[in-house]
């Protein structure tokens, strides 16, 4: 089955074929909530200048996505979390955008997917 690009089929189909339709379903439940709420707190803590924290919460959706097949949103965490503190507000204010796109774009996908 061709996935978009924002997925790793290859990861995605040993996940099916491991997990079953059904338990991968559940994880993606979980991930769509858990990361709704990263980003939500990544937003509040970058606007209140707290960079280790919001340096955790950018790994935390780096794995997530990572571990669900969502390459590009795990991607966009993972420069979110390495960037240098000194970044200018324009720059992570715009990988913020990028990355709440891209998990937007990865879970239609996989809900499209997993639900068909």
């Amino acid at each position: 089955m061709p996935y978009p690009a924002c997925l790793n089929a290859d990861y995605l189909d040993s996940l099916l074929e491991a997990l079953g339709r059904e338990t991968l379903a559940d994880a993606f439940d979980t991930y769509r909530r858990t990361t709704a709420e990263a980003l939500i707190r990544l937003r509040s803590e970058l606007a209140a200048g707290q960079a280790e924290p919001s340096r955790r919460t950018a790994h935390f959706i780096a794995s997530g996505s990572a571990s669900i097949g969502a390459l590009a949103a795990a991607g966009l965490a993972r420069s979110l979390e390495h960037l240098p503190l000194d970044a200018p507000a324009a720059t992570v204010a715009d990988l913020v955008t990028r990355l709440a796109s891209a998990v937007a774009e990865c879970e239609a996908a996989l809900a499209a997917i997993l639900r068909p």
